[in-house]
């Protein structure tokens, strides 16, 4: 439990430029004290972090020769942890970015990749594409050429029938015509025929009335 001014009954919460202030120290070496004596720390209402110091921990601190080849040397030491630890977890992040700059990398390149044969792969149904149509425009005019050739031997066939209708009729009236005649023809021959058996039978007729005549006549 603390109070306004940040007193506690074992010690004063403090923010770690209060702690160097107050000892006399850096702010580094105020957080190096507080991992070292493990103090209680919290947030404030701020955001800042706050330790509860001791009461006796607040004077300035004394350097010493004890305390000058402790404390600095282990400041030191902590500081070349620290040190060592950041650059080891600086190392690990370099690396890490670097993998992950590689992946990047790999990942451009094989998307690059897949973008250039997606667009290979697109001219190249775009060329079938065009010479489809080609070939269905080509089909289409052959189909329409062989469609009008065959309305041209349609037309062409109804014309030759109606042609023939015209000369079968034309042949039966000729062959009726060629009855007639022949009927005609037979009538003439008969009559020739009757003309000159009547001449033939008027001439023998003629012939005995002489006869009969020239024997009347002789004693």
């Amino acid at each position: 439990m603390h109070d306004d001014d940040g007193a506690d009954d074992g010690g004063r919460w403090l923010t770690y430029g209060e702690i160097a202030a107050a000892r006399g120290t850096s702010r580094s070496a105020a957080v190096r004290l507080t991992q070292r004596r493990k103090w209680r720390r919290q947030k404030g209402n701020d955001g800042s972090a706050r330790v509860l110091v001791p009461h006796d921990m607040l004077r300035p601190a004394r350097l010493t020769v004890d305390n000058s080849t402790g404390d600095a040397d282990a400041g030191h030491i902590a500081d070349g942890r620290l040190l060592a630890g950041a650059l080891t977890a600086l190392e690990h992040a370099v690396s890490a970015l670097r993998e992950r700059t590689e992946a990047a990398e790999r990942r451009a390149v094989a998307a690059e990749t897949d973008r250039l044969s997606m667009q290979a792969i697109a001219e190249e149904a775009k060329a079938l594409l065009i010479d489809a149509e080609a070939r269905t425009n080509r089909a289409e005019a052959a189909v329409a050429g062989e469609r009008q050739r065959a309305n041209a031997l349609r037309d062409r066939i109804d014309s030759l029938r109606s042609d023939l209708a015209d000369a079968r009729a034309e042949a039966r009236e000729a062959q009726e015509e060629a009855k007639v005649l022949r009927q005609v023809v037979e009538s003439r021959r008969e009559e020739g025929l009757l003309r000159r058996l009547l001449a033939v039978w008027r001439r023998v007729t003629s012939a005995a009335g002489s006869d009969h005549i020239t024997q009347t006549k002789s004693p």
